[in-house]
Protein backbone atom coordinates (compact mmCIF):
# COMPACT_ATOMS: atom_id res chain seq x y z
CA UNK A 1 0.00 0.00 0.00
CA UNK A 2 2.58 2.27 0.82
CA UNK A 3 4.46 1.48 -2.51
CA UNK A 4 1.19 2.46 -4.37
CA UNK A 5 1.36 5.81 -3.18
CA UNK A 6 4.57 6.24 -3.55
CA UNK A 7 4.32 5.67 -7.24
CA UNK A 8 1.38 8.00 -7.35
CA UNK A 9 1.71 10.82 -9.49
CA UNK A 10 1.84 13.83 -7.05
CA UNK A 11 -0.62 15.89 -8.70
CA UNK A 12 -3.33 13.15 -7.60
CA UNK A 13 -1.38 13.00 -3.84
CA UNK A 14 -1.83 16.63 -3.42
CA UNK A 15 -5.72 16.44 -4.69
CA UNK A 16 -6.32 13.74 -1.79
CA UNK A 17 -4.41 15.45 0.64
CA UNK A 18 -6.49 18.44 -0.26
CA UNK A 19 -9.53 16.56 0.15
CA UNK A 20 -8.28 14.94 3.66
CA UNK A 21 -7.90 18.39 5.01
CA UNK A 22 -11.33 19.27 4.05
CA UNK A 23 -12.61 16.70 6.03
CA UNK A 24 -10.60 17.36 8.85
CA UNK A 25 -11.69 20.81 8.49
CA UNK A 26 -15.69 19.42 8.49
CA UNK A 27 -15.33 17.19 11.38
CA UNK A 28 -13.38 20.39 13.56
CA UNK A 29 -16.07 23.13 12.54
CA UNK A 30 -18.74 19.75 13.72
CA UNK A 31 -16.99 19.27 16.97
CA UNK A 32 -16.92 22.74 17.93
CA UNK A 33 -20.50 23.54 16.69
CA UNK A 34 -21.96 20.21 18.24
CA UNK A 35 -22.95 21.63 21.53
CA UNK A 36 -24.53 24.76 20.08
CA UNK A 37 -26.54 22.35 17.36
CA UNK A 38 -27.75 19.86 19.99
CA UNK A 39 -28.87 22.41 22.30
CA UNK A 40 -30.59 24.36 19.54
CA UNK A 41 -32.22 21.37 18.39
CA UNK A 42 -33.63 20.96 21.27
CA UNK A 43 -35.44 24.40 21.56
CA UNK A 44 -35.66 24.96 18.07
CA UNK A 45 -38.51 22.47 16.04
CA UNK A 46 -37.51 24.51 12.58
CA UNK A 47 -33.65 24.06 13.45
CA UNK A 48 -34.72 20.83 14.30
CA UNK A 49 -35.63 20.39 10.58
CA UNK A 50 -31.81 20.86 9.42
CA UNK A 51 -30.26 18.78 11.78
CA UNK A 52 -31.99 16.18 9.58
CA UNK A 53 -29.28 16.86 6.93
CA UNK A 54 -26.74 14.41 8.54
CA UNK A 55 -29.43 11.50 8.84
CA UNK A 56 -30.43 9.24 8.89
CA UNK A 57 -33.09 9.34 5.70
CA UNK A 58 -36.60 7.90 5.50
CA UNK A 59 -36.91 4.55 4.78
CA UNK A 60 -39.76 5.52 1.92
CA UNK A 61 -37.74 7.07 -0.48
CA UNK A 62 -38.21 4.99 -3.95
CA UNK A 63 -34.52 3.63 -4.69
CA UNK A 64 -33.24 4.10 -8.86
CA UNK A 65 -34.61 7.57 -9.46
CA UNK A 66 -33.70 10.70 -10.39
CA UNK A 67 -32.46 13.04 -7.51
CA UNK A 68 -32.24 16.24 -8.44
CA UNK A 69 -30.88 19.16 -5.96
CA UNK A 70 -31.99 22.53 -5.90
CA UNK A 71 -30.40 24.44 -2.70
CA UNK A 72 -33.86 26.80 -1.53
CA UNK A 73 -36.36 28.60 -2.61
CA UNK A 74 -35.05 30.46 -5.92
CA UNK A 75 -33.56 27.02 -7.13
CA UNK A 76 -37.12 25.00 -6.29
CA UNK A 77 -38.53 27.48 -8.95
CA UNK A 78 -36.19 26.96 -11.46
CA UNK A 79 -36.37 22.72 -10.93
CA UNK A 80 -40.16 22.80 -11.44
CA UNK A 81 -40.50 22.78 -15.47
CA UNK A 82 -37.19 20.43 -15.15
CA UNK A 83 -38.80 17.89 -12.64
CA UNK A 84 -41.71 17.83 -14.80
CA UNK A 85 -39.67 17.40 -18.12
CA UNK A 86 -37.54 14.52 -16.39
CA UNK A 87 -40.86 12.90 -15.33
CA UNK A 88 -42.51 13.45 -18.46
CA UNK A 89 -39.24 11.94 -20.74
CA UNK A 90 -38.57 9.07 -18.00
CA UNK A 91 -42.10 8.13 -16.51
CA UNK A 92 -40.54 4.80 -15.09
CA UNK A 93 -38.36 6.72 -12.67
CA UNK A 94 -39.05 8.02 -9.77
CA UNK A 95 -38.11 11.25 -8.80
CA UNK A 96 -36.66 12.91 -5.76
CA UNK A 97 -35.94 16.48 -5.25
CA UNK A 98 -33.75 17.77 -2.13
CA UNK A 99 -33.10 21.49 -0.75
CA UNK A 100 -30.40 22.76 1.52
CA UNK A 101 -32.51 24.91 3.85
CA UNK A 102 -36.06 25.08 5.66
CA UNK A 103 -37.66 27.38 3.04
CA UNK A 104 -36.84 25.73 -0.23
CA UNK A 105 -38.11 22.47 1.49
CA UNK A 106 -41.25 24.18 2.28
CA UNK A 107 -41.22 25.43 -1.31
CA UNK A 108 -40.59 21.89 -2.93
CA UNK A 109 -43.31 20.53 -0.87
CA UNK A 110 -46.25 22.83 -2.04
CA UNK A 111 -44.72 23.14 -5.91
CA UNK A 112 -44.55 18.98 -5.79
CA UNK A 113 -47.44 18.03 -4.02
CA UNK A 114 -49.85 15.66 -5.99
CA UNK A 115 -47.01 15.49 -8.56
CA UNK A 116 -45.85 11.99 -6.97
CA UNK A 117 -42.21 13.48 -6.46
CA UNK A 118 -40.66 12.90 -2.81
CA UNK A 119 -38.58 15.56 -1.15
CA UNK A 120 -35.84 15.48 1.40
CA UNK A 121 -33.15 17.47 2.64
CA UNK A 122 -29.50 17.19 0.77
CA UNK A 123 -27.10 16.25 2.90
CA UNK A 124 -24.00 18.56 4.74
CA UNK A 125 -21.23 17.62 3.05
CA UNK A 126 -19.63 15.37 5.61
CA UNK A 127 -18.35 11.56 4.27
CA UNK A 128 -21.05 9.91 7.35
CA UNK A 129 -23.97 12.13 6.27
CA UNK A 130 -23.92 11.74 2.60
CA UNK A 131 -22.95 7.63 3.39
CA UNK A 132 -26.28 8.04 4.77
CA UNK A 133 -28.32 9.73 1.93
CA UNK A 134 -26.87 8.12 -0.71
CA UNK A 135 -27.69 4.40 1.00
CA UNK A 136 -31.12 5.80 1.65
CA UNK A 137 -31.89 7.56 -1.51
CA UNK A 138 -30.13 5.14 -4.11
CA UNK A 139 -30.39 6.96 -6.96
CA UNK A 140 -29.95 6.50 -10.02
CA UNK A 141 -28.47 9.76 -11.30
CA UNK A 142 -27.65 13.05 -9.19
CA UNK A 143 -28.93 16.37 -10.98
CA UNK A 144 -27.33 19.50 -9.42
CA UNK A 145 -28.47 23.18 -10.45
CA UNK A 146 -26.90 26.10 -10.11
CA UNK A 147 -22.86 25.57 -9.31
CA UNK A 148 -23.07 23.16 -6.47
CA UNK A 149 -19.32 22.15 -6.47
CA UNK A 150 -19.43 19.67 -2.60
CA UNK A 151 -16.13 17.55 -3.23
CA UNK A 152 -17.60 14.91 -0.82
CA UNK A 153 -21.44 14.44 -2.36
CA UNK A 154 -19.63 14.41 -6.02
CA UNK A 155 -17.22 12.37 -6.05
CA UNK A 156 -18.43 9.81 -3.39
CA UNK A 157 -21.69 9.69 -5.35
CA UNK A 158 -19.48 9.19 -8.84
CA UNK A 159 -17.90 6.46 -6.91
CA UNK A 160 -20.93 4.40 -6.69
CA UNK A 161 -20.81 4.66 -10.38
CA UNK A 162 -23.98 6.92 -9.96
CA UNK A 163 -23.60 9.57 -13.27
CA UNK A 164 -23.49 13.46 -11.74
CA UNK A 165 -24.77 16.13 -14.24
CA UNK A 166 -24.86 19.92 -13.67
CA UNK A 167 -27.78 21.86 -15.13
CA UNK A 168 -28.17 25.65 -14.98
CA UNK A 169 -24.39 26.27 -14.10
CA UNK A 170 -23.70 29.49 -13.85
CA UNK A 171 -19.91 30.81 -12.25
CA UNK A 172 -19.21 34.66 -11.92
CA UNK A 173 -15.95 35.95 -12.20
CA UNK A 174 -15.49 36.64 -8.71
CA UNK A 175 -16.07 33.01 -8.11
CA UNK A 176 -13.45 32.06 -10.61
CA UNK A 177 -10.88 33.97 -8.57
CA UNK A 178 -12.26 32.14 -5.02
CA UNK A 179 -12.07 29.17 -6.79
CA UNK A 180 -8.34 29.26 -7.81
CA UNK A 181 -7.13 29.44 -4.26
CA UNK A 182 -8.25 25.60 -4.12
CA UNK A 183 -7.67 24.85 -7.31
CA UNK A 184 -6.61 21.42 -7.40
CA UNK A 185 -9.32 20.12 -4.75
CA UNK A 186 -12.34 21.95 -7.43
CA UNK A 187 -10.26 20.14 -10.45
CA UNK A 188 -10.66 17.15 -8.44
CA UNK A 189 -14.46 17.44 -8.03
CA UNK A 190 -15.06 18.33 -11.33
CA UNK A 191 -13.56 15.50 -13.02
CA UNK A 192 -16.20 13.75 -11.30
CA UNK A 193 -19.17 15.21 -13.10
CA UNK A 194 -20.37 13.18 -16.04
CA UNK A 195 -21.91 16.63 -18.26
CA UNK A 196 -21.81 20.80 -17.09
CA UNK A 197 -24.57 22.29 -18.60
CA UNK A 198 -23.81 25.93 -18.43
CA UNK A 199 -26.15 28.91 -18.56
CA UNK A 200 -24.33 30.39 -21.17
CA UNK A 201 -20.81 30.46 -23.20
CA UNK A 202 -18.97 32.83 -20.30
CA UNK A 203 -19.91 30.58 -17.63
CA UNK A 204 -18.65 27.78 -19.90
CA UNK A 205 -15.29 29.30 -20.18
CA UNK A 206 -15.33 30.13 -16.23
CA UNK A 207 -15.97 26.70 -15.60
CA UNK A 208 -12.82 25.48 -17.54
CA UNK A 209 -10.65 28.34 -16.67
CA UNK A 210 -11.34 26.07 -13.03
CA UNK A 211 -10.31 22.67 -13.97
CA UNK A 212 -13.36 21.24 -16.32
CA UNK A 213 -12.83 19.01 -19.20
CA UNK A 214 -14.11 20.89 -21.85
CA UNK A 215 -14.96 17.23 -23.26
CA UNK A 216 -17.78 17.34 -20.29
CA UNK A 217 -19.05 21.36 -21.01
CA UNK A 218 -21.90 21.82 -23.36
CA UNK A 219 -24.22 25.13 -22.93
CA UNK A 220 -27.83 24.20 -22.44
CA UNK A 221 -28.91 27.86 -21.48
CA UNK A 222 -30.78 29.62 -18.56
CA UNK A 223 -33.68 27.01 -17.31
CA UNK A 224 -35.55 30.17 -15.30
CA UNK A 225 -36.65 31.92 -18.27
CA UNK A 226 -39.23 29.13 -18.74
CA UNK A 227 -39.45 28.82 -14.82
CA UNK A 228 -40.64 32.55 -15.13
CA UNK A 229 -43.12 31.83 -17.25
CA UNK A 230 -44.76 28.73 -15.35
CA UNK A 231 -44.79 31.25 -11.99
CA UNK A 232 -47.61 33.09 -12.09
CA UNK A 233 -50.68 32.93 -13.65
CA UNK A 234 -54.55 34.68 -13.08
CA UNK A 235 -55.78 32.95 -10.27
CA UNK A 236 -52.63 33.77 -8.42
CA UNK A 237 -52.94 37.37 -9.05
CA UNK A 238 -56.50 37.32 -8.26
CA UNK A 239 -55.97 35.57 -4.91
CA UNK A 240 -52.54 37.53 -3.99
CA UNK A 241 -54.40 40.78 -5.10
CA UNK A 242 -57.13 39.99 -2.50
CA UNK A 243 -54.73 38.85 0.04
CA UNK A 244 -53.00 42.43 0.10
CA UNK A 245 -56.01 44.26 -0.09
CA UNK A 246 -55.07 45.99 -3.10
CA UNK A 247 -57.56 48.37 -4.31
CA UNK A 248 -58.38 48.80 -8.11
CA UNK A 249 -57.07 52.85 -7.60
CA UNK A 250 -53.85 51.94 -6.55
CA UNK A 251 -50.46 52.07 -7.99
CA UNK A 252 -48.28 48.84 -6.80
CA UNK A 253 -44.09 49.27 -7.14
CA UNK A 254 -42.67 46.16 -5.93
CA UNK A 255 -39.31 46.17 -4.47
CA UNK A 256 -38.01 43.07 -4.43
CA UNK A 257 -35.10 41.05 -2.70
CA UNK A 258 -33.46 44.28 -1.21
CA UNK A 259 -30.42 44.00 1.19
CA UNK A 260 -29.17 46.40 4.21
CA UNK A 261 -28.53 49.84 2.43
CA UNK A 262 -30.74 49.61 -0.42
CA UNK A 263 -34.44 49.70 1.75
CA UNK A 264 -33.62 53.64 2.29
CA UNK A 265 -32.68 54.29 -0.94
CA UNK A 266 -35.97 52.76 -2.21
CA UNK A 267 -38.09 54.61 0.28
CA UNK A 268 -36.15 58.14 -0.39
CA UNK A 269 -37.54 57.84 -4.33
CA UNK A 270 -41.06 56.41 -3.03
CA UNK A 271 -41.34 59.27 -0.92
CA UNK A 272 -40.68 61.55 -4.05
CA UNK A 273 -43.06 59.21 -6.00
CA UNK A 274 -46.05 60.26 -4.00
CA UNK A 275 -45.90 63.44 -4.10
CA UNK A 276 -46.43 62.93 -7.90
CA UNK A 277 -48.47 59.75 -7.81
CA UNK A 278 -50.42 60.00 -4.44
CA UNK A 279 -51.95 56.43 -4.74
CA UNK A 280 -48.42 54.49 -5.14
CA UNK A 281 -48.27 51.73 -2.87
CA UNK A 282 -45.08 50.12 -2.48
CA UNK A 283 -43.89 46.64 -1.47
CA UNK A 284 -41.18 46.01 0.20
CA UNK A 285 -39.45 42.14 -0.21
CA UNK A 286 -36.55 42.16 1.62
CA UNK A 287 -33.95 38.81 0.68
CA UNK A 288 -34.17 37.58 3.76
CA UNK A 289 -37.14 37.55 6.38
CA UNK A 290 -34.51 37.23 9.07
CA UNK A 291 -33.97 41.01 8.11
CA UNK A 292 -37.74 41.96 9.09
CA UNK A 293 -36.77 43.95 12.05
CA UNK A 294 -34.09 46.12 10.44
CA UNK A 295 -36.71 46.77 7.49
CA UNK A 296 -39.37 47.76 9.55
CA UNK A 297 -37.46 50.19 11.43
CA UNK A 298 -36.25 51.70 7.98
CA UNK A 299 -40.09 52.32 7.28
CA UNK A 300 -40.47 53.94 10.15
CA UNK A 301 -37.46 56.26 9.76
CA UNK A 302 -38.82 56.94 6.46
CA UNK A 303 -42.25 57.89 8.30
CA UNK A 304 -44.94 55.88 6.62
CA UNK A 305 -47.61 53.77 7.76
CA UNK A 306 -46.71 50.38 6.60
CA UNK A 307 -48.19 46.74 7.13
CA UNK A 308 -47.07 42.86 7.20
CA UNK A 309 -47.93 41.06 4.16
CA UNK A 310 -49.77 38.31 6.70
CA UNK A 311 -51.80 41.43 8.33
CA UNK A 312 -52.26 43.35 5.42
CA UNK A 313 -56.22 41.76 4.94
CA UNK A 314 -57.04 43.86 8.15
CA UNK A 315 -55.06 46.78 7.79
CA UNK A 316 -57.97 49.03 6.39
CA UNK A 317 -56.16 50.71 3.23
CA UNK A 318 -54.02 52.64 5.40
CA UNK A 319 -50.77 51.55 4.70
CA UNK A 320 -48.23 53.02 2.46
CA UNK A 321 -45.78 50.42 2.65
CA UNK A 322 -46.49 46.90 2.53
CA UNK A 323 -43.11 44.65 3.78
CA UNK A 324 -43.09 40.82 2.84
CA UNK A 325 -42.76 38.64 5.71
CA UNK A 326 -43.29 35.24 3.60
CA UNK A 327 -41.26 33.44 1.23
CA UNK A 328 -42.15 31.95 -2.11
CA UNK A 329 -44.64 34.85 -3.14
CA UNK A 330 -42.49 37.44 -4.96
CA UNK A 331 -42.94 36.17 -8.44
CA UNK A 332 -46.66 36.40 -8.14
CA UNK A 333 -46.36 39.77 -6.30
CA UNK A 334 -44.29 40.89 -9.12
CA UNK A 335 -46.96 40.49 -11.54
CA UNK A 336 -49.31 42.91 -9.70
CA UNK A 337 -47.04 45.67 -9.64
CA UNK A 338 -46.71 48.12 -12.54
CA UNK A 339 -43.03 48.59 -11.88
CA UNK A 340 -40.35 46.30 -10.55
CA UNK A 341 -37.00 47.33 -8.98
CA UNK A 342 -34.81 44.31 -8.03
CA UNK A 343 -32.82 44.27 -5.50
CA UNK A 344 -28.99 43.54 -4.66
CA UNK A 345 -28.15 45.48 -7.94
CA UNK A 346 -27.35 48.69 -5.94
CA UNK A 347 -24.31 47.37 -4.16
CA UNK A 348 -21.10 47.30 -5.57
CA UNK A 349 -19.70 43.91 -6.04
CA UNK A 350 -22.94 41.58 -5.19
CA UNK A 351 -24.09 41.18 -8.78
CA UNK A 352 -28.02 41.58 -8.30
CA UNK A 353 -30.99 38.89 -8.10
CA UNK A 354 -33.42 37.40 -11.03
CA UNK A 355 -35.01 39.55 -13.32
CA UNK A 356 -36.67 37.12 -15.00
CA UNK A 357 -39.66 36.87 -12.17
CA UNK A 358 -41.34 40.43 -12.96
CA UNK A 359 -40.25 40.07 -16.62
CA UNK A 360 -41.89 37.12 -17.65
CA UNK A 361 -45.29 38.44 -15.73
CA UNK A 362 -44.97 41.75 -18.45
CA UNK A 363 -43.53 43.92 -15.94
CA UNK A 364 -41.20 47.08 -16.78
CA UNK A 365 -37.46 46.04 -14.71
CA UNK A 366 -35.47 48.36 -13.12
CA UNK A 367 -32.41 47.54 -11.15
CA UNK A 368 -29.30 49.42 -10.33
CA UNK A 369 -25.49 49.55 -12.15
CA UNK A 370 -24.61 46.04 -10.18
CA UNK A 371 -25.93 42.96 -12.37
CA UNK A 372 -23.22 40.75 -12.39
CA UNK A 373 -24.14 37.73 -11.57
CA UNK A 374 -26.96 37.94 -13.95
CA UNK A 375 -24.85 39.32 -17.13
CA UNK A 376 -26.85 36.88 -19.97
CA UNK A 377 -30.35 37.98 -18.90
CA UNK A 378 -29.91 41.45 -18.78
CA UNK A 379 -27.82 41.36 -22.19
CA UNK A 380 -31.32 39.96 -23.62
CA UNK A 381 -33.59 42.20 -21.63
CA UNK A 382 -31.90 45.29 -22.67
CA UNK A 383 -31.78 43.86 -26.60
CA UNK A 384 -35.89 43.92 -26.38
CA UNK A 385 -35.87 46.64 -24.44
CA UNK A 386 -37.57 44.99 -21.60
CA UNK A 387 -35.11 46.73 -18.57
CA UNK A 388 -34.30 50.01 -17.34
CA UNK A 389 -30.62 50.37 -15.64
CA UNK A 390 -29.80 53.05 -13.27
CA UNK A 391 -26.90 54.39 -11.47
CA UNK A 392 -28.54 56.93 -8.91
CA UNK A 393 -31.22 57.10 -6.61
CA UNK A 394 -32.19 60.24 -8.73
CA UNK A 395 -32.41 58.33 -11.77
CA UNK A 396 -34.54 55.74 -10.53
CA UNK A 397 -36.64 58.25 -9.34
CA UNK A 398 -36.54 59.69 -12.59
CA UNK A 399 -37.38 56.44 -14.83
CA UNK A 400 -40.19 55.29 -12.20
CA UNK A 401 -41.81 58.35 -12.43
CA UNK A 402 -41.92 57.96 -16.43
CA UNK A 403 -43.13 54.84 -16.17
CA UNK A 404 -46.28 55.66 -13.56
CA UNK A 405 -47.27 58.66 -16.34
CA UNK A 406 -46.52 57.43 -19.35
CA UNK A 407 -49.12 53.85 -19.68
CA UNK A 408 -48.34 53.80 -23.23
CA UNK A 409 -44.42 53.93 -22.03
CA UNK A 410 -44.78 51.45 -19.42
CA UNK A 411 -47.08 48.89 -21.23
CA UNK A 412 -44.48 48.88 -23.96
CA UNK A 413 -41.40 47.79 -21.76
CA UNK A 414 -43.56 45.68 -19.98
CA UNK A 415 -44.76 43.41 -23.12
CA UNK A 416 -40.64 43.47 -24.35
CA UNK A 417 -39.29 42.23 -21.08
CA UNK A 418 -42.39 39.24 -21.41
CA UNK A 419 -40.63 39.00 -25.51
CA UNK A 420 -37.17 38.56 -23.77
CA UNK A 421 -38.21 36.32 -21.31
CA UNK A 422 -40.09 34.07 -24.26
CA UNK A 423 -37.34 34.20 -26.84
CA UNK A 424 -34.78 32.68 -24.32
CA UNK A 425 -36.67 29.46 -23.79
CA UNK A 426 -35.69 26.27 -24.97
CA UNK A 427 -33.07 25.56 -21.70
CA UNK A 428 -35.08 22.66 -20.39
CA UNK A 429 -35.70 20.59 -23.01
CA UNK A 430 -31.67 20.91 -23.77
CA UNK A 431 -31.15 20.51 -20.66
CA UNK A 432 -33.39 16.64 -20.44
CA UNK A 433 -31.74 16.01 -23.40
CA UNK A 434 -28.46 16.23 -22.10
CA UNK A 435 -29.09 14.22 -19.01
CA UNK A 436 -30.84 11.58 -21.32
CA UNK A 437 -27.43 11.21 -23.07
CA UNK A 438 -25.43 10.87 -19.97
CA UNK A 439 -28.01 8.04 -18.54
CA UNK A 440 -27.68 6.38 -22.81
CA UNK A 441 -24.13 6.94 -22.24
CA UNK A 442 -23.78 5.18 -18.85
CA UNK A 443 -26.20 2.17 -19.30
CA UNK A 444 -28.09 3.72 -16.14
CA UNK A 445 -31.91 3.31 -18.26
CA UNK A 446 -31.09 -0.44 -18.78
CA UNK A 447 -30.01 -1.23 -14.83
CA UNK A 448 -31.61 -0.50 -11.46
CA UNK A 449 -30.77 2.13 -9.69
Amino acid sequence: MHTAVLRMPHHNIRKMNLLRAYNAFLYVVLFCAGPYLIVRSLFDRGFRRVVRRFGPYPTTIPPGGLWVHAVSVGEVAAAKPIVFALKERFPELPLVVSTSTTTGQDAAIRTFAGHDVFVTFFPFDISFAVQRALSAIRPRALVLLETELWPNIIRETAAHGIPVILLNGRLSASSVKWYRFIAPLITYTLNAFDALGMRSGEDAQRIQQIGADPAKVAVVGNIKFEASLLSVNNKRKTDAARDIALHDTERLIVAGSTHPGEEALILDVFGRLRQEVPTAVLLLAPRHITRLGQVCDAVRRAGFEFVLRTDAQGDGGRRQVIILNTTGELATLYALGEIAIVGKSFLQNRGGHNPLEPAAAGVPVLFGPHMENFGGPVKLLHRHGGCIQVNTADELYGRCLELLIDEHKRQQVGRSAKEAVVSGGGAVARSVDLVDEVLRARGSLCSAG
